[in-house]
């Protein structure tokens, strides 16, 4: 029985050695291309699934739409030598918003998702970030939820381009997902949130039909440019 024992471990061990040769050898000869996705870490951001812009023609504004109360600008554009989104907007209230360059579970998208944004105006800076809603848009809307940044987070007027880091993930207890950039906030609820809110935003953010960006930080004529809408498919915990 024990040379039995001894000859099972010995082809085991063969067996483990095969595999783990196999592996390294597809490692080495990894290009990075779909065949090889298996060996990509999953904690490598993407920018596939939504935008990075690279590929849009300068000028058209591709599946981003516009709603306000006087004109606004939405068009693709260069910037510090990348092709971001340009907003230029008008008096009143103003946003855009797409319904199609995303999944619409963005928890199959990743853990979080990071963009990059600059704001110009007068005087005011501004706290605006990620809107995701279920509706027909962002203002006829059955559910809509709104990412909040902290002040340290504010963009700020006439600076660099800065990067924002949004959550995905669900709520649980009475509290919507935060980081150090900002927190969730479930539009129509109030603090304390209650188990249905709670309910509400984890459909909400499984089942979205588009995603916005408010325009308006404090009035008057606002600029904005949007760039590199990527996922993270891994985050510290």
């Amino acid at each position: 029985m024990k040379t039995k024992n001894i000859k099972i471990e010995k082809i085991r061990a063969l067996m483990l050695s095969s595999l783990s040769l196999i592996l390294l050898l597809n490692f080495i000869s990894c290009n990075d291309d779909e065949s090889c996705e298996y060996v990509i870490a999953d904690c490598e951001e993407t920018c596939e699934i939504f935008e990075d812009f690279e590929d849009e023609t300068i000028g058209s504004a591709g599946n981003w739409q516009s709603i306000a109360n006087s004109a606004i600008g939405v068009s693709f554009d260069t910037a510090t030598n990348s092709n971001v989104l340009a907003v230029q907007d008008g008096s009143g209230e103003s946003l855009i918003f797409n319904t199609a360059d995303f999944p619409t579970n963005l928890l199959d998208g990743g853990c979080e998702l990071k963009y990059d944004a600059r704001f110009d105006f007068s005087t005011a800076n501004a706290s605006n970030s990620l809107i995701i809603y279920q509706g027909t848009s962002p203002l006829a809307y059955t559910f809509r939820a709104q990412f909040s940044l902290n002040p340290t987070s504010a963009h700020i007027v006439g600076g660099a381009m800065k990067t924002i880091a949004v959550p995905l993930e669900l709520a649980s207890g009475t509290s919507l997902p935060s980081n150090s950039y900002g927190e969730w906030k479930l539009i129509g609820a109030s603090n304390p949130l209650t188990t249905t809110d709670i309910t509400n935003f984890n459909n909400l953010i499984q089942n979205i039909d588009g995603v916005s960006m408010r325009i308006d930080g404090a009035g008057g004529t606002e600029s904005w440019w949007f760039d590199n809408f990527c996922f993270t498919q891994c985050c510290p915990e």
